[in-house]
């Protein structure tokens, strides 16, 4: 499979020769913030805009594979089952049958909630038009239809369930015929590596950074609190009175409080307020500038950035565990028909 005509050749390039940050997508750019979605077979981020995919199918995707994974370019080697080659292509979720709602189906289900299932049949019913009869009649007719099967509404909407829920007793038909199809295929493993990782590594690891950085901020808040807290006081006190004096008013004083090592906090509260003279522009590695245009909304910044990362990661955890479960099912496909061919 080629490249799409939009899509530039292949670059391996991971950081920006120029700020030395990691860069992602087609367009070898940062990250700025904009919707991205992470590739299942090389693990690189992809904007939604670069790949011209709309936004608004950003609940849809079920298993992404970027241009270079399906072209065979980057990502692991694709794997060969009965003398099929596995072929790489993006999977999408169904949609919400209701018109104009982008967001995915239920389990089990053609809609995103019983809100959206029961507006899309009165649209239906609005719709229908039935020689010679009139609403009311109507009405009567499709509820008569619906009630023919003779089924209850719980055993209606356990059609599709799948088949596949208790693995332990389809196990035992041939448990070691199971485990070489199942337990043991290359893809199920590498896709349940991928998840624990992401479990005992990856999110552990950025929510430890999202902890530290708001005890350190809280330090800062503390350290501003102890150093200006009486000059502040008198200032809004100023304030209050010379209200209509607008121009007058100045800012409340604080620090920079930027550091590289925000991971700690450098020392105790006491400790650096004792330390602290207007003359300083760091201590202990401490931005104390306090006007610091260097260094501008760094906290609100880095906040932004760790709450973005963790729900790319939540998400991604979320597409990994539908992709276990899809490949389970179709392993599970492969073991019956194996099972059905023996016994043959």
């Amino acid at each position: 499979m080629s490249l799409p005509a939009w899509c530039p050749q292949y670059s391996s390039v991971k950081k920006s020769p120029v700020t030395g940050e990691e860069v992602f997508c087609v367009c070898k750019r940062t990250d700025s913030g904009e919707l991205m979605v992470g590739c299942d077979g090389c693990d690189d981020w992809f904007h939604f805009s670069c790949l011209k995919i709309p936004e608004k199918f950003k609940e849809l995707v079920f298993s992404f594979y970027c241009p270079y994974c399906q072209a065979g370019i980057t990502g692991p080697s694709p794997q060969v089952t009965d003398g099929r080659v596995e072929v790489r292509r993006t999977i999408w979720k169904r949609k919400c049958r209701l018109h104009g709602c982008f967001h995915a189906c239920k389990d089990e289900s053609k809609y995103c909630s019983e809100e959206h299932g029961q507006e899309y049949m009165k649209q239906a019913v609005s719709r229908l038009k039935v020689a010679g009869m009139g609403r009311d009649e109507q009405e009567r007719l499709i509820k008569q239809i619906l009630s023919s099967s003779g089924q209850s509404a719980y055993e209606f909407q356990r059609y599709g369930e799948s088949p596949f829920a208790n693995e332990e007793a389809i196990r035992k038909e041939n448990p070691t015929f199971y485990d070489k199809v199942v337990s043991d295929d290359q893809r199920l493993q590498e896709l349940k590596s991928k998840q624990s990782e992401l479990q005992e590594k990856t999110l552990p690891g950025v929510n430890k950074k999202l902890d530290s950085l708001k005890i350190y901020l809280q330090w800062v808040e503390n350290v501003n609190h102890s150093l200006f807290s009486s000059e502040n006081h008198h200032e809004v006190s100023n304030d209050n009175r010379q209200r209509n004096k607008s121009a007058n008013r100045k800012q409340k004083r604080s620090i920079c409080g930027y550091t590289s090592h925000w991971e700690a906090t450098p020392c105790s509260e006491d400790e650096f307020t004792t330390q602290y003279n207007d003359e300083s522009t760091t201590i202990q590695g401490v931005c104390t500038k306090l006007r610091c245009n260097k260094h501008a909304d760094w906290s609100s910044i880095l906040l932004e950035q760790y709450n973005d990362q963790l729900r790319s990661l939540q998400s991604h955890q979320d597409r990994l565990e539908l992709l276990i479960k899809a490949r389970k099912d179709q392993l599970m496909v492969q073991f019956h028909e194996q099972l059905l061919r023996n016994k043959n």
